[in-house]
């Protein structure tokens, strides 16, 4: 994911030929530990994605009967982008920290506002909220709620 992301963000100068270039010049320059950036807030939003959509589509089973269908892919829709919003914030996050120091690298943005030692997810979540408001939490969500209820509807189905 940190490769993909990276990838992505080259906008000016490519720092990276390919997929395969990107792998190991990452592994070269940060070791193995760069295959695992933002591992942390991943991890910790799958179980609050997870968790939420099935609670709520579960729920929704019991209170609703999902007869039809149509009720099994409503309610998974609903539950799939509820759970996507309630996750999203890690997931803004997670690309902070995979895009930290690359950015200025390769275009002429910033990866961040102000040049703190983040060393953990708290940090970013602090500066994101000082800088961006609770709307940086969701930058590019829009996306999401295109493609989330699609997935969870179908998964549900």
């Amino acid at each position: 994911d940190v490769t993909r992301t990276r990838l992505q963000l080259q906008v000016t100068q490519h720092k990276y030929k390919n997929f395969t270039n990107a792998i190991t010049t990452l592994y070269k320059e940060e070791g193995i530990k760069g295959y695992f950036l933002g591992m942390s807030p991943t991890l910790i939003g799958i179980v609050i994605y997870s968790g939420i959509s099935f609670c709520i589509y579960f729920s929704s089973k019991e209170v609703f009967g999902h007869e039809s269908y149509k009720q099994h892919f409503f309610f998974g829709s609903l539950a799939g982008i509820l759970g996507q919003f309630c996750s999203y914030p890690l997931d803004v996050v997670r690309k902070r920290i995979q895009a930290e120091g690359f950015v200025e690298k390769v275009s002429d943005f910033k990866s961040r506002h102000e040049k703190l030692a983040l060393t953990n997810q708290i940090g970013y979540f602090k500066e994101i909220y000082k800088f961006e408001g609770i709307r940086g939490f969701f930058k590019g969500f829009s996306m999401n709620v295109i493609k989330a209820p699609i997935g969870a509807g179908i998964v549900h189905s």
